[in-house]
């Protein structure tokens, strides 16, 4: 509630910033005649606004400045409700920030209008009499020093909001909090024991996520580090695993190096439970580490992160990678789609070249298999499966599209 609070009274200062610009619209769209004595009222409180318009530009420069510092801090706070407040704060902030500098520029271009709209007034007096009147507007500017000073005293604040969280880190004030809130939750008997997993849904904002199949564990394991309040709900019941992780509503956060906003989540499930699991992954920021996965299909959609996927026996995997690397090290997967917008793409194959069909194209980037590299706009690569690779007769094609990054393929 406090946050949409903040956002309508930013909204409103833009929205009064705005209608400063009409004070004296009208003005230039007359022919106005001063004489010297109203030319003089009116150079009088231009000198006095000048100075009101130098320190609102200056204030609202600060501010502008200023607006990300609470933000930095909300890291450090545990009450959800002021750490809502200060992320969103940086709408408030920024809004007077706007409203001063807007108001300034305003109250200086009335002056100019109202200048241009008398101009033919000074030029006729200045014909009539050897001695020209004096100008009814002085430019001047804001000194350069002052946004110097400024702009140094906000490059400060910023760098010490991303000093102290971490000297804080390093100094165990943080660290022992930190390891109070490390999770571990197991699934209880009587749920998903003895039947296997169908499914497993991951649907994150920010986490970073390691999933790996093992015969170290009896029974789905999950290992929680990070903030309480950005603890996953897990839900593991009929043979569907569901990890959900996201704060609902609009955030700002500016941690800059508080590291201590970084949450982790390990999945360990038991070898014997997983046949043929669809795994569907949904993540806006955190890197994903699948390990050791025998079978079923992976679709994984990520913001901004890297998916590294080794040693997984899969019959395909879909991914879609905003910002990103991708790397597949030492799998057999019979089908490869990947699209990656801002990102490499880097896969380690142990068998054959042939085993696939490959469709690789890259729009600013280099596409290599093995020695062979393509290099240039627009690389492409396609070429169709080798018949007579023994073994592989199941597995399919490899399709990668990049926007904007290299595609590796290495194999035997």
């Amino acid at each position: 509630m406090g946050m949409f609070l903040l956002v309508g009274v930013a909204v409103v200062l833009f929205v009064l910033a705005s209608t400063r610009t009409k004070e004296y619209g009208k003005v230039s769209r007359y022919t106005i005649a001063l004489d010297e004595e109203a030319a003089a009222y009116v150079r009088e409180n231009q000198e006095r606004d000048e100075k009101r318009r130098v320190v609102k530009t200056c204030i609202g420069v600060f501010l502008c400045i200023f607006s990300v510092v609470p933000s930095m801090g909300s890291g450090l706070c545990r009450n959800l409700f002021v750490k809502a407040i200060l992320d969103s704060s940086v709408l408030f902030i920024a809004g007077i920030g706007v409203y001063l500098l807007v108001s300034g520029s305003s109250l200086k271009n009335r002056y100019q209008e109202l200048a241009k709209a008398t101009a033919n007034y000074e030029r006729e007096q200045s014909t009539n009499t050897s001695t020209a009147t004096k100008p009814i507007y002085e430019k001047k500017k804001v000194p350069a020093f002052a946004i110097v000073l400024i702009v140094i005293f906000g490059v400060l604040v910023l760098s010490l909001g991303a000093i102290i969280p971490f000297a804080v880190y390093h100094n165990n004030i943080n660290l022992k909090v930190r390891e109070s809130e490390i999770q571990t939750e197991t699934v209880m008997p009587g749920e998903t024991m003895n039947d296997p997993i169908e499914n497993i849904t991951v649907d994150a904002d920010a986490m970073e996520l390691t999933l790996e199949v093992t015969d170290e564990v009896e029974e789905p394991e999950f290992v929680y580090y990070g903030e309480a309040s950005r603890k996953p709900t897990i839900d593991d019941k009929n043979g569907v695993i569901n990890i959900e992780s996201r704060q609902h509503g609009i955030r700002f956060h500016f941690p800059f190096g508080n590291i201590t906003e970084k949450c982790t989540l390990t999945v360990k499930i038991p070898t014997s439970m997983y046949e043929n699991t669809k795994m569907n992954l949904t993540l806006d920021a955190g890197d994903v580490h699948l390990t050791g996965i025998p079978n079923g299909e992976i679709v994984a959609d990520l913001d901004a992160g890297n998916l590294i996927v080794s040693e997984c026996t899969l019959d395909n995997i879909k991914i879609d990678a905003d910002a990103g690397n991708v790397e597949l090290k030492n799998n057999h997967i019979k089908a490869v789609e990947a699209e990656v917008d801002a990102g490499n793409f880097e896969m380690h194959f142990d068998g054959p070249k042939g085993a696939y069909a490959y469709d690789l194209s890259a729009d600013l980037g280099n596409v290599s298999i093995n020695d062979e590299k393509h290099a240039g706009v627009e690389s492409e690569y396609k070429v169709e499966k080798d018949a007579n690779a023994a073994g592989y007769e199941d597995y399919r094609q490899v399709k990668v599209e990049a926007d904007l990054g290299n595609i590796e393929i290495h194999t035997k």
